[in-house]
């Protein structure tokens, strides 16, 4: 296959193409804030029902009512995500970078399989990746969730390196774009 030069991915990455950590964080205070009117919404909900099924809360929660009051509050973390995701694969960018004139470049193809891989890889994704091992431990399924769990930590311990690069050198590209091929620009 011959690299077309005005292909995007053929052209390397400049610093100076790379948002700096102001832009980045501010775009990721967006994406996580985002997630807290549905989540707020989900409580508000779930606590409505459980007051409704126990008379106000003078009675005691049945197991069933339960459930589903913690099946309400816990819908909203895939559903974030996947708002997330669609915002990068539709996008290529987060609902929070696309308000801050951000968007995600890849290096590589295809670029839907890039934009989740920085995802899955990013700390947002260890929400994602916590939930997972939570679901397979109510299921009784111990030992996948424990790997799931321990993919959650490290991906979250991979943030913090992440935060600390970008602290150091503000237009550093953090590992889940290391490692997906993907870097933050201005769009």
């Amino acid at each position: 296959m011959v690299a077309d030069a005005s292909h995007p991915l053929a052209h390397p990455l400049s610093s100076k193409d790379l948002v700096t950590r102001g832009a980045r964080l501010r775009a990721d205070l967006r994406d996580l804030a985002s997630g807290l009117p549905l989540l707020v919404a989900a409580v508000g909900i779930a606590l409505a029902w459980l007051l409704a099924r126990t008379s106000a809360g003078s009675e005691s929660a049945r197991s069933i009512d339960t459930a589903i009051a913690l099946a309400v509050v816990g819908a909203v973390p895939p559903v974030w995500l996947a708002r997330l995701a669609l915002g990068l694969t539709s996008r290529s960018a987060t609902p929070g970078q696309q308000a801050l004139g951000l968007r995600v470049q890849t290096m590589r193809e295809p670029r839907r399989y890039a934009a989740l891989v920085r995802l899955a890889m990013h700390p947002f994704g260890a929400v994602g990746w916590g939930w997972l091992a939570l679901v397979l431990a109510l299921a009784h399924l111990y030992a996948a969730a424990l790997v799931l769990a321990g993919i959650a930590i490290a991906i979250s311990a991979a943030g913090v390196v992440s935060f600390v690069l970008v602290l150091l050198a503000p237009s550093a590209r953090a590992l889940h774009d290391r490692v997906a091929r993907t870097a933050l620009v201005n769009a």
